[in-house]
């Protein structure tokens, strides 16, 4: 991946941009996984049975959301390439469009809510008790849903431009009345599970009407341009960028989900302890994202600038950033990790059986950082068909370990066949990059 950038000195500016980059929206996607946290620590006040319902709730809007993140990714992959070409009017009717879309989206996810709580629950087979919890949580929470994908894609469009503070903005918002709603919903009126689903849709609510607003005022002077609206080849672009995403993403986060789904089959105790270790599997990935985020931005930018030099300087200026990082994960979670489980539970015999299982946690970052990062580099290249056909193969190989390694060695069969699939998806990428410059100047 390196081999380019050889006898070349540190370029500054290239370096700045990243920086300034990376380290806010780091900083904004660190607040997600923050976020449910400590939902599932005001869960846990409540019961084991509450955790895994909050567990099955938020894997299933996991499992929605980020099959319709797609809209946000390629919405700042393509507005990032327009900036790049200075097109302004065509930067407005992609946001245009993309919001429409997510819209729409939304609002079939919320008309749709029984049927997916009826799937979600048939897919976990929980106990009676967290099925019910389950199902009220998630009714709860589809109420928000067109506002949640207005508010992810105003801020795939605002990274796009590069307006990296309006997007840490409406996160911190979005999270502090968040947490400050489900302490006082869920703990402090005794709501529970109910209280806490509350707060997650005001705090959803108030921030897409803000994004709306944003949004709004760094356009109103322009108007929508419809002939480039019904444009056959923006919008061929468009749409063939969004479902290669949509295959890719849709796969990406059943492969997430098999490790909750079948932990839950194993023990109530199992989907527990998959459901803690995957909030630090969360928070590695968004702090990784990070800077996959900016890469996909300056990529995307550069090949709109037609610049090669900027292309070659950002990637491995964002590449050394993201191995550095993946190693500050590592160490950190060495460090703390048995003393973070302590949070969730003060059950002893649970505690003891979640630390059998740390192993995974500590080693990901070092075996999921390239993945991550040439997520981005392709992404911000629009190499949108790579991606889908790289995560095709990775997730076969995915399922075929699960096969074999489930039944040997149990939860540990399980992770140690998602590390392989997180292998799999660097070595799939890694086997196109050699084309990829040649192929996207040349287009």
């Amino acid at each position: 991946m390196f081999s380019v950038f050889s006898k070349k000195k540190i370029n500054k500016f290239s370096l700045k941009d990243i920086l300034s980059l990376s380290i806010p929206i780091i900083f904004t996607n660190m607040m997600v996984p923050i976020s449910g946290i400590i939902d599932t620590i005001i869960a846990g006040k409540f019961g084991i049975d509450a955790i895994g319902a909050i567990a099955i709730g938020a894997i299933a809007f996991s499992i929605i959301y980020s099959c319709c993140s797609f809209i946000k990714m390629t919405t700042t992959a393509l507005i990032a390439q327009e900036s790049g070409k200075k097109n302004e009017s065509e930067i407005y009717n992609i946001g245009f469009k993309a919001f429409s879309i997510s819209t729409l989206i939304g609002l079939a996810i919320f008309f749709l809510k029984d049927e997916i709580s009826f799937s979600i629950l048939y897919l976990f087979k929980p106990t009676e008790i967290v099925g019910a919890l389950s199902n009220e949580y998630i009714t709860l929470r589809s109420i928000s849903s067109p506002f949640y994908l207005i508010i992810i894609t105003g801020s795939g469009w605002f990274i796009g431009k590069k307006e990296i503070k309006k997007v840490v903005f409406l996160q911190f918002l979005m999270c502090l009345i968040n947490i400050t709603l489900s302490f006082f919903l869920g703990i402090k009126m005794g709501l529970g599970i109910k209280g806490i689903a509350i707060a997650t849709v005001f705090s959803e609510v108030i921030t897409a009407l803000l994004t709306l607003f944003l949004f709004y005022i760094s356009n109103k002077h322009r108007q929508i341009k419809f002939a480039s609206l019904i444009d056959k080849k923006s919008n061929l672009i468009f749409f063939n960028a969004n479902l290669n995403i949509f295959i890719r993403t849709v796969l990406l986060i059943f492969a997430i989900s098999l490790i909750t789904a079948l932990g839950g089959r194993i023990s109530k105790e199992i989907l527990a302890i998959n459901a803690i270790l995957f909030h630090f599997q969360s928070f590695l990935s968004y702090g990784m994202d990070g800077v996959a985020n900016a890469t996909e931005v300056l990529i995307g930018k550069s090949i709109g600038e037609k610049n090669k030099d900027k292309y070659k300087e950002y990637i491995l200026y964002s590449s050394i950033l993201a191995i550095i990082l993946s190693l500050i994960y590592f160490l950190i979670y060495f460090l703390i990790c048995s003393y973070v489980f302590n949070f969730f539970s003060s059950d002893k015999l649970f505690l003891s059986q979640l630390s059998n299982y740390k192993i995974w946690i500590i080693i990901s970052p070092l075996v999921s950082v390239f993945c991550f990062q040439l997520d981005g580099i392709y992404l911000g290249a629009l190499q949108s068909r790579m991606m889908r056909n790289s995560m095709m193969i990775s997730f076969l190989i995915y399922i075929v370990s699960l096969y074999f390694l489930l039944p040997l060695y149990g939860n540990h069969g399980i992770w140690l066949s998602f590390m392989i699939f997180l292998i799999m998806r660097s070595l799939t990428l890694l086997a196109n990059y050699s084309s990829l410059l040649k192929k996207v100047f040349n287009n």
